[in-house]
């Protein structure tokens, strides 16, 4: 089972598939993070 994806490109593409109780896991917030810097060059 394939649980994430990542597109390495000009666009913010990424895929994934966890549980969201995990958010606590700093591990899991740099995804959010990755998110909102993408979201400000826009």
């Amino acid at each position: 089972v394939i649980e994430a994806i990542e597109y390495i490109g000009d666009k913010f593409v990424i895929g994934v598939q966890w549980h969201p109780e995990w958010m606590w896991d700093s591990e899991m917030i740099k995804i959010f993070k990755a998110l909102i810097e993408a979201a400000k060059t826009k």
